[in-house]
């Protein structure tokens, strides 16, 4: 145990050095994180203690890009574990060897796991997504155990999901409380959230650390160039500090979550205090999912007369994702059943 905690404060310390030498770039410094969020962050992601590994530079690189972009997500003390959890859902590996980059570790290319395969293993087995669970705990432990006897298995980029299903026949419960997103969810085993009279179409629920919308109309928003996308209602920047104009291909979403807007302020999610933003979403629409980030606030409470209201925008690339067709994207008059789950929001409905 003494080691383990020494490892971690270690880890810790090479985060806060690295911040400290970015502040002597070439760009403003990084703004300061609490030595609780640098430490949670290196516990959730090892590999982010790792100077040389893939996910310790994409760190920093995305670090100073949101550092450059003015971005809203440094006003949160606990960046560094927000970050960390961005490019966790963006693929790279967060358990790199300690060993990665002295030559003698299992190269980063065995970690090639499409984003896809990464998030059906995650949707069949919620337990995997949580971290802390027996579940995730048993396969970060074969991960370890593939590198050093196996490692051909990573070649595969749908390993996730085999080995989940390695899991599962061990013996470890996979669903949890959570449960499946689907639109077919039933809600009758979470707690339901409380919202204005407005919102009440907007149904809520908290199911184990997560918060799931089961039934939500969802449109497009926001502009992508390299689609040739424009709409005409959205100047492109978004309440995150992110801008979609800037960010072609960027998979996000907005959601009614600020309770300083009066069009947003009786939804559900407005009334959770602390959820960041970049916060990760598993949207679902005919049995196909993606994973998103939340990067905007939005759609506004419907009129009394608008018997389709919107509970959740995307993006035009978050569209094409789900299958919508690109013309449907373009024409910007999207109306699609969906359901979707925040991963971990649900704990934050728990400390309000």
């Amino acid at each position: 145990m003494k080691l383990q905690l020494l490892a971690r404060s270690v880890a810790a310390a090479l985060v806060a050095t690295a911040i400290a030498a970015a502040q002597a770039g070439d760009i403003s410094p990084l703004p300061a994180a609490s030595a609780a969020a640098q430490a949670e962050a290196v516990r959730r992601y090892p590999a982010l203690g790792v100077a040389a590994s893939a996910f310790h530079r994409e760190f920093f690189a995305r670090a100073r890009q949101y550092r450059v972009a003015n971005s809203a997500l440094f006003q949160n003390v606990q960046w560094p574990v927000v970050l960390a959890d961005e490019i966790a859902a963006a693929g790279l590996n967060p358990y790199d060897s300690a060993n990665e980059g002295s030559g003698s570790a299992t190269p980063r290319e065995l970690f090639a796991a499409s984003k896809p395969a990464q998030i059906e293993a995650m949707l069949r087995h919620p337990e995997l997504a949580k971290q802390g669970s027996a579940f995730h705990g048993e396969f970060i432990a074969r991960v370890q155990r593939r590198l050093a006897q196996d490692s051909a298995f990573f070649k595969d980029d749908r390993w996730p999901l085999a080995l989940a299903e390695e899991v599962v026949a061990a013996g470890f419960p996979s669903m949890g409380k959570p449960g499946r997103v689907d639109s077919q969810a039933t809600a009758s085993r979470g707690t339901p959230l409380s919202s204005a009279p407005e919102w009440r179409f907007l149904r809520t629920y908290r199911e184990g650390s997560d918060l799931v919308v089961p039934h939500a109309i969802a449109t497009v928003f926001g502009w992508d160039p390299k689609l040739r996308v424009r709409d005409p209602n959205d100047n492109g920047k978004c309440a995150s500090g992110c801008h979609t104009r800037d960010n072609p291909g960027i998979l996000g979403c907005a959601l009614p979550v600020s309770s300083a807007r009066r069009s947003t302020l009786g939804s559900p999610f407005a009334r959770i205090s602390g959820l960041p933003w970049f916060s990760p979403v598993v949207v679902t629409y005919k049995g196909r999912s993606v994973l998103v980030q939340l990067i905007d606030n939005g759609p506004s409470a419907p009129a009394v007369n608008d018997l389709v209201p919107a509970g959740i925008d995307l993006t035009p690339a978050a569209c094409l994702a789900l299958g919508i067709s690109l013309e449907d994207i373009r024409r910007n008059k999207l109306a699609i059943p969906v359901s979707f789950r925040l991963l971990g929001a649900g704990r934050l409905t728990a400390q309000n």
